[in-house]
Protein backbone atom coordinates (compact mmCIF):
# COMPACT_ATOMS: atom_id res chain seq x y z
CA UNK A 1 0.00 0.00 0.00
CA UNK A 2 1.04 3.22 -0.88
CA UNK A 3 1.56 6.55 1.26
CA UNK A 4 -1.82 7.82 -0.63
CA UNK A 5 -3.71 4.76 0.23
CA UNK A 6 -2.69 4.39 3.87
CA UNK A 7 -3.47 8.17 4.23
CA UNK A 8 -6.82 7.65 2.29
CA UNK A 9 -8.00 5.12 4.50
CA UNK A 10 -7.25 6.53 7.89
CA UNK A 11 -8.71 9.32 6.41
CA UNK A 12 -11.80 7.73 5.88
CA UNK A 13 -11.89 5.97 9.17
CA UNK A 14 -10.65 9.26 10.98
CA UNK A 15 -14.17 10.77 9.38
CA UNK A 16 -16.44 8.13 10.59
CA UNK A 17 -14.94 8.25 14.03
CA UNK A 18 -14.98 12.09 14.02
CA UNK A 19 -18.72 12.00 12.55
CA UNK A 20 -20.39 9.91 14.82
CA UNK A 21 -19.16 11.78 17.87
CA UNK A 22 -20.30 15.10 16.05
CA UNK A 23 -23.41 13.62 14.81
CA UNK A 24 -25.74 15.44 17.81
CA UNK A 25 -24.60 18.83 17.37
CA UNK A 26 -24.63 18.40 13.48
CA UNK A 27 -28.27 17.16 14.23
CA UNK A 28 -29.53 19.51 16.44
CA UNK A 29 -28.11 22.28 14.36
CA UNK A 30 -29.69 20.99 10.96
CA UNK A 31 -32.83 20.60 12.74
CA UNK A 32 -32.87 24.87 13.31
CA UNK A 33 -32.65 24.58 9.89
CA UNK A 34 -28.79 25.79 9.76
CA UNK A 35 -26.80 24.75 7.00
CA UNK A 36 -23.04 24.40 7.54
CA UNK A 37 -22.04 27.44 5.81
CA UNK A 38 -24.34 29.30 8.00
CA UNK A 39 -22.65 27.29 10.95
CA UNK A 40 -19.41 28.68 9.89
CA UNK A 41 -20.28 32.05 10.18
CA UNK A 42 -21.75 31.63 13.99
CA UNK A 43 -18.54 30.39 14.94
CA UNK A 44 -16.17 32.81 12.87
CA UNK A 45 -18.84 35.32 14.52
CA UNK A 46 -17.83 33.77 18.44
CA UNK A 47 -14.16 33.61 17.73
CA UNK A 48 -14.18 37.09 16.50
CA UNK A 49 -16.19 38.68 19.41
CA UNK A 50 -18.04 41.65 18.24
CA UNK A 51 -17.30 41.48 14.83
CA UNK A 52 -17.96 44.36 11.89
CA UNK A 53 -19.60 42.86 8.75
CA UNK A 54 -16.50 43.91 7.08
CA UNK A 55 -14.65 42.00 9.33
CA UNK A 56 -16.51 38.65 8.77
CA UNK A 57 -16.96 39.60 5.01
CA UNK A 58 -12.90 39.44 4.65
CA UNK A 59 -12.61 36.52 7.24
CA UNK A 60 -14.87 34.46 5.90
CA UNK A 61 -13.43 35.04 2.46
CA UNK A 62 -16.51 35.58 0.54
CA UNK A 63 -18.02 38.71 -0.71
CA UNK A 64 -19.74 41.58 1.00
CA UNK A 65 -23.67 40.44 -0.46
CA UNK A 66 -23.29 36.67 0.67
CA UNK A 67 -22.10 37.83 4.15
CA UNK A 68 -25.01 39.77 4.46
CA UNK A 69 -27.56 37.40 3.04
CA UNK A 70 -26.12 34.36 5.59
CA UNK A 71 -26.17 37.29 8.85
CA UNK A 72 -29.46 38.49 7.70
CA UNK A 73 -30.63 34.65 7.89
CA UNK A 74 -29.55 34.41 11.18
CA UNK A 75 -30.56 37.23 12.22
CA UNK A 76 -33.91 35.83 11.56
CA UNK A 77 -33.33 32.53 13.34
CA UNK A 78 -32.68 34.79 16.15
CA UNK A 79 -28.94 33.41 16.35
CA UNK A 80 -27.36 36.88 15.78
CA UNK A 81 -28.18 40.72 16.02
CA UNK A 82 -27.11 43.28 13.77
CA UNK A 83 -26.14 46.70 15.74
CA UNK A 84 -24.70 50.22 14.32
CA UNK A 85 -21.04 50.69 14.81
CA UNK A 86 -20.58 53.32 17.62
CA UNK A 87 -17.27 53.92 15.47
CA UNK A 88 -18.46 54.15 12.28
CA UNK A 89 -22.53 54.80 11.72
CA UNK A 90 -22.13 53.23 8.02
CA UNK A 91 -20.95 49.56 9.49
CA UNK A 92 -23.05 46.73 11.62
CA UNK A 93 -21.39 45.20 14.38
CA UNK A 94 -22.71 41.06 14.94
CA UNK A 95 -23.42 39.80 17.93
CA UNK A 96 -24.42 36.18 19.14
CA UNK A 97 -27.61 36.18 20.61
CA UNK A 98 -28.53 34.05 23.94
CA UNK A 99 -29.70 31.28 21.48
CA UNK A 100 -26.14 31.70 19.00
CA UNK A 101 -24.18 31.55 22.23
CA UNK A 102 -26.00 28.15 23.50
CA UNK A 103 -25.45 26.49 19.92
CA UNK A 104 -22.23 27.78 20.03
CA UNK A 105 -21.55 25.90 23.37
CA UNK A 106 -22.96 23.18 22.47
CA UNK A 107 -20.55 23.12 19.17
CA UNK A 108 -17.41 23.67 21.54
CA UNK A 109 -18.83 20.96 23.73
CA UNK A 110 -19.38 18.58 20.25
CA UNK A 111 -15.21 19.15 19.91
CA UNK A 112 -14.00 18.95 22.94
CA UNK A 113 -16.08 15.42 22.63
CA UNK A 114 -13.94 15.00 19.53
CA UNK A 115 -11.15 15.54 20.96
CA UNK A 116 -11.59 12.77 23.77
CA UNK A 117 -12.27 10.58 21.15
CA UNK A 118 -8.46 11.10 19.28
CA UNK A 119 -6.86 11.23 22.55
CA UNK A 120 -8.79 7.97 24.00
CA UNK A 121 -5.82 5.89 22.78
CA UNK A 122 -2.90 7.74 23.48
CA UNK A 123 -0.33 8.62 26.00
CA UNK A 124 0.71 11.71 26.71
CA UNK A 125 3.70 12.14 24.36
CA UNK A 126 1.52 11.38 21.66
CA UNK A 127 -1.18 13.45 22.28
CA UNK A 128 1.59 15.89 22.26
CA UNK A 129 3.16 14.89 18.98
CA UNK A 130 -0.51 14.85 17.02
CA UNK A 131 -1.03 17.89 18.27
CA UNK A 132 1.89 19.02 17.01
CA UNK A 133 1.39 17.48 13.44
CA UNK A 134 -2.34 19.10 13.33
CA UNK A 135 -0.91 22.58 13.96
CA UNK A 136 1.31 21.46 11.08
CA UNK A 137 -1.88 20.57 8.93
CA UNK A 138 -3.56 23.09 9.80
CA UNK A 139 -1.40 26.55 8.66
CA UNK A 140 -1.98 29.14 7.15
Amino acid sequence: MNRLQRMTELVEALTLLLGAAHASFMSAALAEGLNPRQLDYLTEVSRLGDPTMGDLTRSMGLSGPSTTVIIRRLVELGYVERTRSDEDGRSYRVQLTDKGMALERLHKRSHAELAGVLMRNLDDAEVDRLAGLFEKVVEK
